[in-house]
């Protein structure tokens, strides 16, 4: 599910952190809290957060007061997002673990998989392991809330996209790249995998300039 690549780009956990600040968190989550109100009748007392980063919302639903987890395969994000709950005053359970074949012994009432975070289940195979995982940790009713984007919006990109972000209150730039032919075969689509891939370049300016790049598969 993910190469060094992907190790390398999730390792910068605050910078991650940064280049999303953009989300409106909480709004997002009163939409994941009236969507389980709808189809259950109840409010949510315990949500779980996949592919989580920095698990901002795992840890905006800790702040209401519900029961909360999250994973992610980056042991570099999983302590950022543990740092971010504590310095938060919440309970986290945070797993350094593999969506595909979580396995937990507690269960939920809400999952959640956001921001195309699918992309990294690359076969058909992994979708439907990933879906078994989570059905055996989801409480009776519980419900799966993905957030994807149409795929006919990856073939839009254009073939150069720049994304410039500044931090707030500091002197950090980021900006994000997306590349769909760097001139090495990126970019292409492959019919009998149905996926497309892109280059992701992030330049880090602070006093010094970092450069990193990650391969995001996208289906």
């Amino acid at each position: 599910m993910k190469t060094s690549f992907h190790e390398d780009f999730y390792s910068f956990a605050k910078y991650y952190d940064i280049a999303f600040d953009f989300k409106d968190v909480p709004k997002e989550c009163n939409f994941i809290e009236q969507l389980y109100l709808k189809h259950s009748n109840k409010n949510g007392t315990s949500f779980i957060e996949f592919a989580a980063g920095p698990a901002l919302h795992a840890l905006e639903f800790g702040k209401r007061g519900l029961n909360v987890a999250a994973a992610d395969p980056s042991a570099e994000m999983a302590a950022y997002g543990l740092q971010k709950a504590e310095k938060a005053g919440v309970r986290l359970k945070y797993d350094c673990a593999d969506m595909i074949h979580y396995r937990s012994s507690q269960k939920y009432d809400v999952a959640s998989i956001l921001m195309d975070s699918t992309s990294y289940l690359l076969t058909n195979e992994q979708v439907i392991v990933h879906f078994q995982s989570v059905a055996k940790i989801l409480n009776p009713g519980g419900l799966y809330v993905l957030e994807m984007s149409h795929p006919r919006s990856v073939f839009q990109i254009s073939q150069s996209t720049v994304l410039p972000l500044q931090a707030a209150g500091s002197d950090l730039s980021l900006s994000f790249e997306f590349l769909l032919n760097d001139g090495n075969g990126w970019g292409s689509f492959s019919r009998r995998k149905l996926l497309k891939t892109l280059m992701l370049n992030m330049r880090i300016l602070q006093n010094t300039t970092a450069r990193c790049g990650a391969v995001l598969a996208l289906c």
